[in-house]
Order: structure tokens, then sequence, then C-alpha cells
């Protein structure tokens, strides 16, 4: 499915509807393909990283596969 047909969660979108911390979330989707990142992803002069994660309905299904297949 095409990027701009595809409807694209935040984090607090998915952990609202998966119950679970969005630490626990990010953690999930901070390496993986496909995710939009977008901020300042490396810290400067001790102070934090600020990133903004979207993540597409596609990867979103393809990581709940993998975690419940374990």
């Amino acid at each position: 499915m095409p990027l701009l047909e595809e409807k694209i969660y935040t984090i607090p979108e998915i952990s609202d509807r998966l119950k679970l911390d969005r630490h626990i979330i990010t953690g999930l989707f901070k390496d993986e393909r496909g995710v939009i990142v977008y901020g300042n992803c490396e810290t400067v002069k001790r102070r934090r990283k600020y990133r903004s994660f979207r993540v597409p309905e596609s990867v979103l299904v393809r990581v709940l596969a993998r975690i419940t297949n374990r």
C-alpha cells in the first residue's frame, strides 16, 4: 500500500491502543525499517534527543505479528 494512502500512527496512539507505556512502544519502533523519525536525533551539549515517530500501519502490523509469535 502506498505510504500516502496508509494510516500513520503516533507513539501515543499505539500506546493507548495496546495499553503499554510509551517508552516500551518507542523501544519497539526506534530501529524498525519504515518508521518515519524526525527531529534532533543526536544529543548536543548534554541535551536530550527530541524525536517524533510516525508509524505506518503496515509497519505496526508487521511488528505486532513478530512480537505475538515469540
